[in-house]
């Protein structure tokens, strides 16, 4: 019998944390991560407001930017496949 009051105590502490980690999760807010179009959080009172924090930069490599500009030259030229326009 004393093992089961133990596991009921057990059950009853444990139902009771789920319980408030449950309320806590729902009374928390969510904040606006890449709202607007931005990379990071903007601050919405205070003296920092408007600001935005954590802007996600990535360095391009010089070879990446070389690159992206030829495409984007093949992809405004027109081929054709008819020799009239040659």
């Amino acid at each position: 019998m004393e093992r089961l009051k133990d596991l009921i105590i057990k059950n009853h502490e444990e139902k009771k944390k789920e319980q408030s980690n449950k309320v806590l999760l729902n009374n928390r807010k969510e904040v606006e991560i890449n709202a607007n179009g931005t990379s990071g959080y903007k601050i919405k009172e205070g003296i920092n407001k408007g600001k935005i924090l954590g802007h996600i930069k990535t360095e391009k490599n010089p070879l990446e930017t070389v690159i992206d500009r030829i495409e984007q030259d093949i992809n405004h030229c027109v081929v054709h496949d008819d020799k009239d326009y040659l």
